[in-house]
């Protein structure tokens, strides 16, 4: 039996294997996006932003930029790919994207 055919006779279709992989597939990388900007670093054992350091333009980039005014943007697009992107300037953007909602429309896509 293929994995593919595996997948399916779990989800009950033959069809639904592969869309539920990919979806959480999908969702386990937005969960991970998100976790990067508005984790906590403590719980997760690393440090917050590092996609934003490394120019990184992920779900929760995408999300930030789609919503920000100019002034916000130029915050976002200075610490986009800034290895040297302090703390203050990561909770700078992830304030943004609280006070953007950010968060709660990643969280209803998940």
């Amino acid at each position: 039996m293929s994995l593919e055919s595996a997948a399916g006779s779990v989800s009950g279709s033959g069809a639904g294997g592969p869309d539920f992989a990919a979806k959480s597939g999908i969702s386990g990388q937005m969960r991970d996006d998100y976790l990067d900007l508005f984790g906590d670093a403590a719980v997760m054992g690393k440090p917050c932003g590092t996609d934003l350091r490394d120019g990184k333009h992920s779900y929760t980039v995408r999300a930030l930029l789609a919503v920000v005014d100019d002034d916000e943007r130029r915050v976002v697009q200075a610490a986009l790919g800034d290895p040297s992107c302090t703390l203050e300037t990561i909770a700078a953007v992830r304030e943004i994207g609280e006070r953007r909602g950010v968060p709660d429309s990643m969280r209803a896509d998940m």
